[in-house]
């Protein structure tokens, strides 16, 4: 028969023990990657759908971006390579042609909104490297408002996957 006897030297042990499980589990807890969405904007933007979404990398370590799937009710939405610059001048000019009395009905965007979509719109380039708790915003034409957003990565940032699912409200 073992005979147990409980010491101050048993104690400490012990202790020493638990402390050395909890660190090991916040370690892998802590280092583990991870994605989140910051911000996600929609708008109607010259007949089509223009959706921004601003993504954070929350780990601690550099994390790919490898894709971006659009869902509307689990039936994937692919993005529209959309010309806006060449949407502009066709309704500019259709507006000059038409017999309303005042032909510059339709006024274009101002150039600096022009700009600014035009390099937002730049940014889509796939793979993207993530810094660590750096923003960074994803813009994109599509035919119809998502509701689901699936990101891919080259790191498991589920917990046996390397996708994430987001709900888009």
């Amino acid at each position: 028969m073992i005979k147990f006897n409980l010491t101050i030297d048993t104690i400490i042990a012990l202790f020493s023990l638990v402390l050395a499980a909890f660190s090991i589990l916040y370690t892998f807890w802590s280092n583990r990657y991870s994605i989140e969405i910051e911000n996600f904007d929609y708008e109607k933007n010259r007949e089509h759908h223009l959706i921004s979404v601003d993504f954070i990398n929350t780990s601690t370590k550099n994390l790919k971006l490898l894709n971006l799937k659009f869902y509307v009710d689990d039936i994937l939405i692919e993005t529209i390579d959309f010309d806006f610059e060449k949407y502009d001048q066709r309704k500019q000019l259709e507006s000059r042609k038409s017999n309303f009395p005042f032909p510059d009905l339709y006024t274009p965007i101002s150039n600096f909104e022009t700009l600014s979509l035009k390099t937002r719109l730049n940014q889509i380039e796939f793979p993207k490297t993530m810094i660590p708790n750096k923003q960074y915003n994803q813009c994109c034409f599509l035919s119809k408002k998502p509701n689901k957003l699936v990101v891919s990565t080259n790191h498991h940032i589920s917990l046996f996957s390397k996708t994430k699912s987001f709900s888009l409200t």
